[in-house]
């Protein structure tokens, strides 16, 4: 079932989707407003877009998303709330990976994939 985050990125309008996770939850809440969007799900742009501006080492990830003060941020359960009730699509707690933070930059690369 779509939550508000999928309804709230459908308010945006979008003309496509950059994905490396797709799942149905998107298409489903797109639907149910009688919108459509084009899903881009080109790996090998991907792949070098994120090769580019993400660090996905293991140090710089629990760096950037703070993994190791997590527990302490949120009354020592994060990890316990987390393991329970899922880690995607939270509005409970704050999750650092759902932020849009890297949003703009993979917007400047959307209207030069060639697969858009």
């Amino acid at each position: 079932i779509p939550n508000e985050i999928h309804k709230m990125l459908l308010d945006l309008n979008p003309h496509a989707f950059i994905t490396t996770n797709f799942d149905d939850l998107l298409e489903t809440a797109a639907s149910e407003n009688c919108q459509s969007f084009k899903v881009v799900a080109c790996d090998d742009e991907i792949s070098e877009i994120i090769r580019k501006d993400f660090d996905l080492r293991p140090a710089s990830i629990i760096k950037q998303f703070d993994l190791r003060n997590l527990p302490a941020k949120n009354g020592g359960k994060f990890y316990q709330r987390l393991a329970a009730y899922g880690h995607m699509g939270r509005t409970d707690i704050d999750v650092p990976w759902e932020h849009l933070d890297k949003v703009d930059c993979l917007r400047k690369y959307l209207s030069e994939c060639a697969c858009c």
